[in-house]
């Protein structure tokens, strides 16, 4: 293996020792098709064919050049301005090969990140899969190892790339890699995919959209199931399948987007959720009714608000808001009862006063309720004044 030399001053372990920093911290990797591994890197480079680009973001673009001579096809065989691949790794039994190009700034694939780079650095892979003749399937998801001993390995070139020289280069014209508006949409779109994930993600949901129309009656569960069920069928035919966790992961996120964008369907959902919501809401109330009545009982008592919380072992904010409204009832019957007590308009407004802060401030009345359980506060005003 090449990694005890990964540190010379030769061309070659400089890009190797390059690609090694530039590793995800726990790649795929495999020494056959029978399934991937995920090992730290330190283990994984061990491996003959190994993960090269970061999940959230690439900065090598990868050709798998799946013929016989492609390894010296690149100098003879094409235009004279081709660019010049940075690691070319050959397998010596059929003379297949990977060209790995080194990008000077990576380019991210996030969700929050820019889609026209995006759409730049899929145009320009596409370009150089088609100038090298490259396998138009391939995923970019794995490649040759060029730190492993099975390989022959050349490094052409030292310095990385832009994408920006990559393009002058390959001669590519602005509309090759930016986004066309007004597009037919009957025109079948061709979709750049960067991985397993994708393959799947695009093939999935275009019949995603068409199939959410059979579920508008029923329940979104049974249609997360149908969607999931469609990603495991179509994660069979692949050479190297995904996860199960990663076929969730796509499922949910399919379903929950086609889901939402049905209207039809979205107002059903919304619907069901809004009556569940009021019969849980008419449930939680049922069941503090007698509550009530026990807090408005002990009130009558003369049992202060702290207390009643204490006793009925609820929070002292739920009583307040239990007797609030009996307590105004009860104030507002008073003034109505002082208003024809009074006899003048001065009176009055005098005796509806001193009520009001008797209401506001006082804690501690006498109460009796009537035979329809109606809260009367009984306060006697003896209220002389000189008018």
């Amino acid at each position: 293996m090449i990694t005890s030399n990964i540190f010379a001053t030769d061309n070659k372990s400089i890009l190797i020792s390059r690609l090694y920093e530039n590793l995800p911290r726990k790649p795929y990797c495999t020494n056959d098709f029978f399934g991937l591994r995920i090992r730290e890197k330190k283990s994984a480079i061990s491996h003959s064919h190994i993960q090269f680009n970061h999940p959230s973001f690439k900065r090598y673009i990868v050709i798998d050049a799946d013929y016989a001579g492609a390894a010296t096809a690149w100098r003879y065989e094409f235009a004279e301005n081709i660019p010049v691949p940075n690691l070319i790794v050959t397998n010596p039994e059929n003379s297949h090969c990977h060209f790995y190009y080194e990008l000077s700034a990576p380019v991210s694939f996030t969700d929050s990140s820019s889609k026209k780079a995006q759409e730049f650095y899929n145009a320009v892979s596409k370009k150089l899969t088609e100038v090298l003749r490259g396998d138009t399937n391939y995923t970019g998801l794995i490649a040759k190892n060029p730190a492993h001993e099975k390989w022959i390995v050349e490094a052409p070139r030292i310095e990385t790339y832009s994408l920006h020289e990559l393009v002058e280069h390959l001669e590519l014209h602005p509309h090759e890699y930016r986004s066309i508006p007004g597009q037919n949409s009957k025109q079948e779109q061709v979709q750049c995919i960067n991985g397993r994930n994708d393959h799947l993600f695009h093939t999935v949901r275009v019949k995603a959209y068409v199939d959410v129309r059979d579920f508008r009656s029923k329940t979104y569960p049974q249609w997360e199931e149908h969607v999931r069920q469609l990603l495991v069928d179509h994660n069979l035919e692949l050479n190297n399948p995904l996860p199960y966790s990663e076929i969730k992961a796509t499922a949910k996120s399919i379903a929950k987007y086609c889901w939402k964008k049905d209207g039809y369907c979205y107002q059903e959902f919304c619907d069901r959720q809004i009556s569940k919501a009021k019969k849980g809401g008419q449930a939680k109330a049922d069941k503090y009714i007698e509550l009530r009545k026990k807090a408005v009982a002990l009130l009558r008592k003369g049992k202060n608000k702290r207390l009643i919380a204490q006793l009925l072992k609820v929070s002292y904010r739920s009583v307040l808001r239990w007797l609030y409204n009996v307590k105004l009832a009860a104030a507002i019957m008073h003034l109505r009862d002082l208003k024809n007590m009074c006899d003048n308009a001065q009176n009055q407004i005098l005796a509806a006063f001193v009520a009001s802060l008797a209401v506001l401030f006082l804690d501690e009345f006498i109460y009796d309720f009537t035979q329809d359980d109606i809260l009367t506060i009984n306060l006697t005003f003896n209220i002389k004044m000189l008018i």
